[in-house]
């Protein structure tokens, strides 16, 4: 038996390191599979490049850097044919010496990425899912691949927001077990002493995590005018080195002082930070906040929502439990208090998202969805439900005759400074 576990994420790593901390990963030969989630691997690397990565890679008897495997494809990219599916189990069998003996997979992901084509190639492999962050509570995003949902046995998570029910994949019925605390901060712990275990937090300090396409410069100014002058900034990847320095001549000017970190954010945790904060990674602040005890609050979540390409986006459910129930880092370094009290508000609004999402998987939600869009605060339903899909869904009643018509004559009155713009736009006259 050879277990083939796939990490292509820091955090994927880490959980994948405490599932096995926690003995509850399958036993046999194992062989683990680092890609990257980073755009250019090559400028900033997934798990194998990073500080103390040695304390993971030790845990398994084989590591395959995918990026090298597959290059230059980007691991994200790798999706064969179905044709070729046969072709790409044989190579594989061969180039991992697999021989012809039985595959199990451990997989973040078994809906994208590198976990949806390993789980297509090795058709018959058993599953193991663990979920290194809170997409664990929301819906299956995708379709799986054919077979692929009867082979999942098991899915792992962190159980970071405790007594808030788990969704991914439960319309197949797995099992679900928790990671333990105690295995997954034992494992941060030998990641630090392996890099070194040098002191990047000052006391006193914030932890600000990076966002990839925000500037950051609101979190910093908020972190600073809450009496935090030292921001350790945990940089996104890639971030560009003009934006970096923006932000530190910002906090200068303000009277603080920015420390850059090269390390993952979770490392980083058992220093201690005053404050932990950002807008972009939900399940950093959750981790903060659920392994840690420290003092975690949402940079502008709001924003990060609005800029979502589609409601059906897999960082939504991620995004709204932290805007939803976390408190919000506002202006001045005023924190406002979370919009939901606990898990027993957060459920049912998860439950109702997740009916917007896919409202085919999860039929049996309509009427709670109905419901809760009725009952529920509007300010709360304006933030985290959009309205033209509850029309749609028919969980609201349509526009009223007398504001469709205002619409309609808004849209006529409008329509020749719209020609103008579009002539422009093509170069017309």
């Amino acid at each position: 038996m050879t277990v083939l576990a796939v990490a292509w994420t820091h955090a994927g790593a880490l959980a994948l390191a405490a599932a096995d901390e926690a003995g509850l990963l399958p036993g046999g030969r194992r062989v683990l599979l680092a890609g990257a989630d980073t755009p250019v691997p090559e400028l900033r690397p997934g798990p194998s490049g990073s500080a103390g990565f040695a304390a993971i890679a030790r845990r398994f008897d084989t590591v395959i850097d995918l990026v090298e495997e597959l290059a230059p494809l980007h691991p994200a990219a790798w999706a064969p044919p179905q044709e070729e599916l046969p072709l790409f189990e044989r190579l594989l069998r061969r180039a991992w010496d697999l021989g012809g003996g039985p595959v199990r997979l451990v997989v973040e992901s078994v809906s994208e990425g590198t976990g949806r084509t390993l789980a297509s190639i090795f058709h018959d492999a058993p599953i193991t899912v663990c979920c290194p962050g809170l997409a664990a509570y929301g819906p299956t995003m995708h379709h799986l691949p054919d077979g692929a949902g009867s082979r999942i046995e098991r899915m792992l998570h962190l159980d970071l927001v405790p007594g808030l029910p788990t969704l991914l994949h439960a319309e197949y019925g797995i099992p679900v077990g928790v990671v333990p605390p105690e295995a997954y901060r034992a494992v941060v712990q030998g990641v630090r002493d392996a890099a070194g275990g040098t002191q990047v937090v000052p006391e006193g300090a914030a932890l600000v995590i990076g966002d990839r396409v925000d500037p950051d410069r609101e979190v910093v100014r908020n972190v600073i005018a809450g009496g935090h002058t030292t921001v350790v900034y945990v940089a996104p990847p890639p971030a560009p080195p003009g934006k970096v320095q923006r932000l530190a001549e910002e906090a200068t000017r303000l009277g603080g002082r920015l420390v850059v970190a090269a390390a993952p954010a979770v490392p980083l945790l058992p220093e201690r930070p005053a404050l932990v904060t950002g807008s972009a990674s939900p399940a950093d602040l959750f981790v903060a906040d659920r392994m840690y005890g420290l003092p975690v609050a949402a940079g502008d979540t709001g924003k990060v929502l609005g800029r979502l390409g589609g409601y059906e986006s897999t960082e939504r459910v991620p995004l709204t439990i932290a805007d939803a129930a976390l408190p919000a880092l506002g202006p001045g370094g005023a924190q406002t208090a979370p919009r939901v009290d606990g898990p027993g508000e957060l459920a049912p609004l998860l439950s109702a998202i997740t009916y917007c999402m896919r409202m085919t998987l999860w039929s049996q939600l309509r009427e709670p969805t109905r419901d809760y869009v009725k009952t529920t605060d509007p300010t709360l339903v304006d933030r985290y439900f959009d309205k033209e899909r509850l029309q749609e869904l028919a969980l609201v009643d349509p526009p009223s005759h007398e504001s469709a018509t205002r619409s309609d004559e808004s849209s006529r009155s409008n329509a020749p400074l719209t020609r103008r713009i579009k002539r422009k736009l093509v170069g017309g006259r």
